[in-house]
């Protein structure tokens, strides 16, 4: 008789076990999809890129973000750094996060660094198939105003692998993302866009 509850204690004990062992997998399982989550939606876009991509966002064509040669050149040598300047008029809108697209052929350049010389900005790249993706924005609490009046925005510097004639263009869109402002005012600005051409030699 003592041997049977003994038998049965032991029986309840594992059962407690399995199941506190199956609620940990669980609660670790919720934990690594939301921390997933969100790393995923941080390393694609930032908050105020998702919140510009919904549909009762204000939209319209304003502005202008171009393109061209720190040393001012269309030449390089293979291997030769390219760096080039973009810079941005929101026309007198003041702005609190952009977005750039830049096409390029990535079997003749590298990927290129991206930096800007804003204050207080962050900025976050994406590499696509043929294009990388740029948002940059204000950090959090920053009292900084950005009227971009023709001033450089983002600097790029590539690295050439082959030569031949190539286009770097900033393109207005590119599936579901597109280049643009989004503005203190929450309306996002769709400027018109410029291309680079380059021979590599």
């Amino acid at each position: 008789m003592e041997n049977d509850k003994h038998h049965q204690t032991i029986k309840r004990l594992h059962w407690y076990i399995l199941v506190l062992i199956l609620a940990f997998i669980g609660l670790a399982w919720m934990i690594f999809n939301n921390q997933y989550d969100f790393a995923s939606k941080f390393k694609d876009l930032n908050l105020i890129k998702d919140i510009s991509d919904q549909s009762g966002f204000n939209r319209k064509s304003k502005g202008s973000i171009s393109i061209k040669s720190k040393e001012d050149l269309r030449r390089y040598r293979v291997g030769q750094p390219i760096n080039l300047q973009v810079f941005a008029d929101s026309v007198g809108e003041d702005i609190i996060s952009f977005d750039v697209i830049v096409e390029y052929d990535k079997q003749a350049f590298s990927e290129p660094v991206i930096t800007t010389s804003l204050p207080r900005y962050i900025i976050v790249t994406s590499g696509r198939d043929d294009y990388i993706s740029i948002t940059a924005a204000q950090s959090p609490g920053s009292d900084e105003r950005s009227v971009f009046d023709g001033n450089e925005v983002l600097n790029m510097t590539f690295n050439s692998l082959k030569p031949g004639n190539y286009e770097i263009k900033i393109v207005s869109k590119k599936g579901e993302e597109t280049t643009g402002f989004i503005s203190t005012s929450s309306q996002s600005l769709l400027p018109q866009t410029s291309t680079f051409k380059v021979e590599i030699y």
